[in-house]
């Protein structure tokens, strides 16, 4: 059985507060990026499971309705944001709109190397 990587968590989570995360038809989405299978598969998890909520009215013309954090979601963002950090190379961590640029996620792993 595999663990479930805290930075993964943190970046699917960090999305859905920042409103990045959309449903189209009942799927799961960022707005504009393309997200690896393996978010996509946590963010329905996370759904299902109660962590985030759907807004009641679509906010465009597609009938997307944008995803939020329930009061658990915002208690699993916060245990996420604790855990000591393990760089990930994924986009969703790097990407234009994740707060912090790629040097800096992977200046860690680099200092590890040495």
């Amino acid at each position: 059985m595999s663990t479930l990587d805290p930075a993964l968590v943190r970046g699917v989570l960090a999305r859905v507060a920042r409103g990045q995360i959309v449903a189209v038809d009942g799927v799961l989405r960022h707005r504009s990026d393309v997200l690896p299978p393996h978010a996509l598969s946590l963010l329905q998890a996370l759904h299902q499971h109660g962590y985030l909520t759907l807004q009641p009215d679509p906010v465009d013309l597609a009938g997307a309705r944008v995803a939020a954090l329930s009061v658990a979601g915002t208690q699993l963002l916060d245990w996420s944001i604790r855990q000591p950090h393990t760089p990930c190379p994924l986009a969703l961590l790097t990407g234009p709109d994740s707060g912090a640029p790629a040097e800096t996620v992977a200046e860690p792993s680099r200092a590890r190397q040495a």
